[in-house]
């Protein structure tokens, strides 16, 4: 059985692999699904007209510039914005996840649930959202749950080195 630092530090590594490889994750998914992710991420469902398009664009600079705030002196500021972003656009699960991700850099491992969860139920596919999940159920205690969604970050996820760190966090808390 793992000590409570030795976890701790399994964690951590994991988590900045996920951080790391996640970036490319999000371009990659946004380049891929042009025209459905915009009507999908659109709470006007204009369809795929270029105005929704540029509109997309629009979003995806605002959410970059909310990243860069949280990043730097006003870190409140940029937090405000991303959650502006997710209120009038419900259905866009990216600034979901930098929110996620933020709840669970600062601690607020509950909040990092809720939203990863949130993120799930409108994008059952988003793997780096299960991985998030599951290290956020770990920390508030919920083991049980936390392996749940690593075995399906497992079922989804097919990089190699991402998959044997996951499994190596399995076998360890088992």
């Amino acid at each position: 059985m793992m000590k409570g630092p030795q976890i701790a530090t399994l964690i951590g590594a994991i988590i900045l692999i996920g951080i790391f490889c996640f970036f490319p994750t999000v371009k990659q998914a946004n380049s891929g699904k042009t025209d459905e992710m915009v009507i999908n991420n659109d709470k006007k469902n204009k369809g795929d007209s270029p105005d929704v398009l540029n509109e997309q664009g629009l979003i995806e600079a605002e959410i970059q510039l909310a990243i860069e705030k949280v990043n730097s002196e006003n870190p409140m500021e940029g937090i405000m914005m991303l959650k502006e972003i997710a209120t009038e656009y419900p259905n866009n699960t990216t600034p979901l996840f930098y929110l996620g991700l933020f709840s669970f850099q600062s601690g607020q491992f509950k909040k990092a649930v809720s939203r990863f969860n949130n993120i799930l139920m409108i994008d059952s596919s988003m793997i780096d959202a299960h991985l998030f999940l599951g290290e956020s159920l770990l920390e508030i205690g919920d083991t049980s749950s936390a392996i749940s969604e690593l075995y399906k970050y497992i079922a989804k996820e097919k990089d190699q080195d991402k998959l044997a760190q996951a499994n190596m966090l399995i076998n360890k808390l088992n």
